[in-house]
């Protein structure tokens, strides 16, 4: 699920942390742990230990592929919380305000949420 180096980027920020707990039963050298991080889909996971106990990583070229090409990107705002704050703040000012409101609310959300919003008439 992630690249080698995004591993021991966590596995450094794990040590950190542990660290940064000062508690007195913790070893002064590296601190040996095993991390499992379970993914969106069932196939989608990754166990990270310290680095010192990693001397020969293994490596899957999807992963380091997908580590060059693809920025961490946070899920989106449910569409409707998005427009409750964003529409919250408005004052109506002329007739077709709120057409152009939500016009205005959902090419915001598009840019901000990284989304793509597409809406049909029925019938």
């Amino acid at each position: 699920m992630f690249s080698v180096e995004q591993k021991r980027d966590i596995s450094n920020s794990v040590q950190q942390i542990l660290r940064d707990i000062g508690h007195p039963e913790l070893p002064t050298c590296e601190i040996s742990f095993m991390l499992h991080v379970a993914g969106r889909y069932s196939w989608s996971w990754a166990d990270i230990q310290n680095n010192g106990a990693v001397l020969n990583p293994s490596v899957n070229p999807h992963n380091e592929a997908q580590a060059e090409t693809t920025p961490a990107q946070p899920d989106p705002k449910p569409l409707a919380q998005y427009l409750t704050g964003y529409i919250g703040k408005a004052v109506v000012a002329e007739p077709n305000f709120w057409r152009g409101l939500i016009e205005q609310a959902l090419d915001a959300y598009e840019s901000t949420e990284n989304v793509t919003v597409k809406i049909e008439r029925s019938g």
